[in-house]
């Protein structure tokens, strides 16, 4: 296992942009990182998470986040969001 930890941050997992997230997290977790994928977790019109995808990832044993939005471009929005992603990521590196 090496030191590397990689996250990989993106609005939805869904399509082939989601496929490319799922295939990159598993091999990089094949290669020893610790890996970790950051995703809006509520659906909005015509966007949302595939769940073939997050049971891949879960089967993987990848580790998830799931955020307010990572698609929203209200500020407030996206506030809220890196401040609740800067604890999450703050806990598990303690």
């Amino acid at each position: 296992m090496t030191d590397r930890k990689i996250l990989h941050l993106t609005t939805y997992l869904q399509g082939g942009a989601g496929k490319v997230v799922l295939d990159l997290a598993k091999r990089s977790k094949a290669k020893g990182m610790a890996v970790t994928v950051g995703f809006t977790k509520k659906s909005v019109k015509g966007y949302c998470n595939y769940p073939n995808i997050l049971k891949a990832l879960k089967k993987a044993k990848i580790n998830q986040i799931e955020l307010p939005t990572t698609f929203d471009r209200k500020p407030s929005k996206i506030t809220e969001t890196a401040k609740l992603f800067t604890g999450k990521i703050s806990r598990k590196s303690s």
